[in-house]
């Protein structure tokens, strides 16, 4: 599909033609892998056109009051929070991304 820009449904016997650009995300080193030969080294560099690299919370400490503002803001019961339990969440050992902070 990345080649020709056409693909077929399952089931069906006409090309569609694909008129988009693909976005792909993953917690993986994909050009690591590609060298170790564990990922197709040329789909790699046909979705590498542009990598935004975003470290995880483990390494974004200062962002965690600004997110649980967000995210307490977003609930539809109101919510504060202490400067106890802000401390306490920013002492949290966040393996992931903000979509887990959320969570």
């Amino acid at each position: 599909m990345l080649e020709t820009r056409t693909f077929r449904p399952v089931g069906s016997s006409a090309s569609i033609r694909f008129e988009g650009r693909i976005v792909a995300a993953t917690h993986r080193d994909l050009r690591e892998l590609s060298r170790d030969g564990c990922f197709r080294e040329d789909l790699y560099y046909r979705l590498a056109v542009f990598v935004l690299a975003v470290p995880g919370l483990e390494q974004r400490i200062e962002d965690i009051p600004s997110l649980v503002n967000h995210f307490a803001a977003q609930h539809p019961r109101k919510l504060e929070i202490t400067a106890a339990a802000m401390k306490q969440l920013s002492a949290h050992a966040w393996p992931g991304t903000s979509v887990n902070c959320a969570i």
